[in-house]
């Protein structure tokens, strides 16, 4: 049975790896809009990671003062955004704006069979992006939280899995709305790095 879980992990893995070569590989990736010809707007998300690709979990004593400082501390590492939506029939007279995304949430897909599984990410609170004609907005969302570097750490202490740090993640976000009652719905990538930085 576990052989059978290994095989498939790879399988999707592979099948995973060979989709983001397709569409352009590196370290960030976009899809455009499932359900644009009903909305009748392409919309696009890039994601990059904001600072550094490199997310500390762990609290360290990095200017070895043997204390740790509000700035050692961990917080929610970032990351931006930038939607691009372009109507699909720029010679139509009928305006599809504003269009309003609702939500999104983020899957982390480990590199490693072996590493611990990051819980998939959805905001707490109420999301309203607000698209009002054809271009680029950027906004800075949550890339790994408190909560899920804690979790992290945690599943690195318990020796239930690969300790070798850092170890490298695929945030993978999906983006969705509705407009004249169809849904919709963007993706976007980045890879990132987790382990002990000093940020």
């Amino acid at each position: 049975m576990k052989r059978s879980y290994f095989l498939l992990f790879t399988v999707c893995s592979l099948l995973f790896s060979v989709l983001l070569w397709g569409c352009g590989g590196g370290g960030e990736g976009t899809f455009c809009s499932k359900g644009a010809e009903d909305i009748g707007v392409d919309i696009c998300v890039t994601v990059t990671p904001k600072d550094s690709s490199n997310v500390n979990a762990f609290v360290t004593d990095c200017d070895n003062s043997g204390t740790i400082d509000s700035k050692e501390l961990l917080k929610d590492h970032l990351a931006t955004v930038s939607i691009t939506s372009k109507k699909i029939n720029p010679q139509s007279t009928f305006d599809p704006y504003p269009i309003t995304i609702k939500g999104f949430t983020i899957t982390y897909i480990p590199d490693r069979i072996d590493s611990p599984g990051i819980r998939e990410f959805t905001p707490l609170g109420p999301v309203n992006i607000q698209l009002f004609s054809d271009g680029t907005i950027s906004q800075d969302v949550d890339l790994v939280d408190i909560e899920r570097k804690d979790e992290f750490a945690q599943d690195i202490n318990s020796g239930r899995f690969n300790s070798n740090l850092p170890q490298r993640y695929t945030a993978v976000y999906k983006f969705f709305g509705e407009k004249f009652g169809k849904q919709f719905e963007s993706e976007g990538w980045t890879t990132f790095t987790i382990g002990a930085f000093c940020e």
